[in-house]
């Protein structure tokens, strides 16, 4: 199943206000020259893989960041912009099937999650109607809708402003599944072929194996 379907994003390392804005299939193969933005397209998924982990994971979002450099580094150098923003459409993945759902983002500079919504899209190919199921407009206040009809449910004080609600759970389903989802995540970058590679060569009688 093709988990990821569409994914957005501007003002992120390489990518300016203009941005990435790919549609991807069930195999991607990027091709282009050094310095063209192919690193940078997989910082995409280290960002979203980092969204679900809290505040004591080292591996979360803000750890991320200092990792990279900090908020400097993540930030396009061609100009002055006050968030990166990040839009995926996806396919979800519960126990029994899998639906849609749409996330952005907008991480500031300080490294905060500002603004961030979860939608159902209703139609992938024109979504002229969308049902919000979460969204965050402003700093610490969230609100959540229903997901068939988008009527308002509950509006609160979000434990973690810095973060991604999806850190956060709250107990939604929609949310658990998305987060689930991008736990699932894998990345490989030190890949290496030939006959001269570690998995090739002679391995050490004395080696661990247990």
């Amino acid at each position: 199943m093709r988990l990821i379907r569409h994914v957005k994003a501007s003002n992120l390392l390489s990518f300016g206000p203009d941005g990435l804005d790919l549609e991807l299939q069930d195999l991607n193969v990027l091709i282009g020259p050094n310095g063209s933005g192919k690193s940078n397209f997989l910082e995409v998924f280290e960002l979203l893989k980092s969204l679900p982990r809290g505040e004591e994971d080292s591996n979360n979002l803000r750890g991320l960041i200092s990792r990279g450099g900090g908020t400097n580094e993540l930030f396009w150098k061609g100009g002055f912009f006050p968030y990166v923003s990040v839009q995926v459409l996806l396919t979800v993945e519960d126990i029994f099937l899998g639906y849609p759902l749409g996330h952005k983002f907008y991480i500031n500079r300080l490294g905060f999650i500002e603004k961030e919504s979860v939608r159902n899209p209703a139609n992938e190919e024109h979504q002229s109607n969308v049902s919000t199921i979460y969204e965050r407009n402003k700093y610490d206040r969230y609100s959540m809708f229903n997901f068939k009809t988008s009527k308002l449910e509950e509006t609160k004080i979000l434990p973690d402003f810095t973060l991604s609600i999806l850190s956060q759970r709250l107990g939604n389903a929609y949310l658990s599944d998305l987060a689930s989802t991008y736990e699932r995540i894998r990345l490989y970058r030190e890949w290496s072929f030939g006959r001269n590679t570690i998995f090739r060569t002679p391995q050490r009688a004395d080696q661990r194996n247990d």
